[in-house]
């Protein structure tokens, strides 16, 4: 497994970004930029997103890196050499990996719907 994280903490907060936005993916390149997009439209700005990339070979990759360099400070990408073979897998990692533990599945909201995140 490879990480490259891009988030920056500062020394006077003790605790990460209020929301933990993640991002499993595995061969969905093609949806990617408009997810993406969406995320950093919001307007709450406490937040992170966590890209995690199942050892995808349709270009995801590039996309994801391409993408956390867009957003600096606000990503974590972590690349598996191999894959795992389970969406839960993904999403229990990017649960280790945030701060605080909420879930929502937005693998089946249709393209085009933006997710709002508020105070």
């Amino acid at each position: 497994m490879e990480v490259r994280t891009t988030t920056e903490r500062t020394a006077d907060r003790e605790v990460g970004p209020l929301v933990s936005v993640i991002v499993p993916n595995y061969n969905h390149a093609a949806f990617l930029k408009e997810r993406i997009a969406s995320i950093a439209a919001q307007t709450m700005r406490d937040m992170e997103v966590i890209l995690l990339d199942d050892a995808s070979t349709d270009g995801s990759t590039a996309l994801l890196e391409r993408m956390a360099a867009s957003l600096p400070g606000k990503v974590q990408l972590v690349v598996n050499a191999e894959n795992s073979g389970s969406l839960f897998k993904q999403w229990l990692k990017g649960i280790a990996m945030a701060p605080v533990a909420k879930g929502f599945c937005g693998d089946r909201i249709p393209l085009g719907h933006t997710i709002l995140v508020r105070r």
